[in-house]
């Protein structure tokens, strides 16, 4: 879906995705629609309670074989081609549906690909399952979180990063993991875990995201309460500097940040069990620790302070950064082994 546009054509530079003309389908959709189309012979009564919702659930009611326009034909109860669609767009009727949302319709159609059949499937079962009769339906809460990326011009650079990250190692890895670890638990080790905590599989994982997204006593799930501040935090200058920091960093030939992640393996065998977490949690993590935390985190001028230069020296984040960056860390972690060494301890490296 990264990969092609709505006909299933290689991308051409600033041609949006098939993903991108999905998420925005179901963001411009999250509406509804009540309007008539005068076709001389009869009327089409283009009316929908919400068109993304109905859309998401005639396409897991349906013919895994339909496609976009079809879908809509289902579910106005007759024939209805693709022309038909753009004179209702061009007549502006309903100015919400226009020539973008009816070429945002294909979108659906590369779901029918062969590449992505197996999608199809789990697409399916999903819709199915989170429709349940009655008031156990999640299809609503559904469409209001998949219109967030659309809404916040987020489904972009996401369809770019999926795109350049598919099929790469880490990406392979951590699917591989989450594969073990939701879909195999009885492969994991028990022995090491506390009494009484189980491995989190599947069901515990539904059953988390089903109730976060209930309705509290405002009536705004749990889930979809967090959109304000998680775009707050990410729209913030203080956001677009540290990726842009740390993007310098990951692309500097002289980085060492990629040998960050060797320390966990020499973390792990140095205390398997990780006990050491329970303890730094009990001492940092109190909530008046964590109040404190906060209150530091937002201080303007300490933050000031420890980010941005002044009067031409560099801010303590930059002289760490640069000592990540010229190895300068690497060596002074190396003198320290030597002399602990030297000095009779047993460092990790032994």
């Amino acid at each position: 879906l990264t990969n092609v546009d709505t006909y299933g054509d290689t991308l051409t530079n600033g041609e949006d995705s098939a993903l991108v003309s999905g998420l925005r389908l179901i963001s411009n959709g999250n509406q509804s629609f009540d309007c008539t189309l005068d076709l001389w012979i009869t009327d089409l009564d283009f009316s929908f309670g919400n068109l993304s919702v109905t859309l998401l659930r005639a396409f897991s009611e349906e013919d895994a074989a339909n496609n976009g326009v079809d879908l809509v034909s289902s579910i106005l109860g007759g024939v209805i081609s693709e022309s038909i669609l753009y004179l209702m767009a061009d007549s502006g009727l309903c100015p919400a549906f226009d020539r973008q949302m009816v070429n945002d319709l294909n979108a659906i159609d590369r779901l029918n690909d062969t590449e992505t059949t197996d999608l199809l499937a789990v697409s399916v079962e999903i819709l199915a399952a989170i429709d349940q009769e009655g008031n156990s339906s999640k299809m609503v809460e559904l469409v209001d979180l998949l219109s967030i990326p659309d809404r916040h011009e987020w489904s972009r650079p996401a369809s770019e990063l999926l795109r350049d990250t598919a099929g790469t190692l880490l990406v392979e890895t951590g699917i591989n993991l989450i594969e073990a670890i939701v879909a195999n638990p009885g492969n994991i080790d028990l022995s090491g875990f506390p009494e009484g905590t189980p491995v989190l599989d599947f069901q515990e994982i539904w059953k988390a995201i089903k109730h976060s997204t209930d309705n509290s006593y405002n009536g705004t799930s749990g889930i979809l309460a967090l959109e304000r501040p998680i775009i707050a935090f990410l729209n913030g200058d203080e956001m677009s500097m540290v990726v842009s920091n740390l993007a310098t960093i990951l692309s500097s030939s002289n980085s060492r940040s990629r040998n960050a992640m060797n320390w966990l393996s020499e973390v792990v065998a140095f205390n398997a069990e990780l006990s050491w977490r329970h303890t730094l949690a009990d001492t940092l993590l109190t909530d008046e620790n964590s109040r404190d935390l906060a209150l530091l985190l937002e201080n303007q001028p300490i933050v000031s302070g420890l980010t941005e230069r002044h009067n031409g020296v560099e801010s303590p984040v930059e002289w760490i950064a640069n000592m990540q960056i010229t190895g300068t860390f690497e060596s002074f972690l190396f003198l320290t082994d030597w002399l602990l060494r030297t000095m009779g301890a047993t460092t990790s490296s032994e």
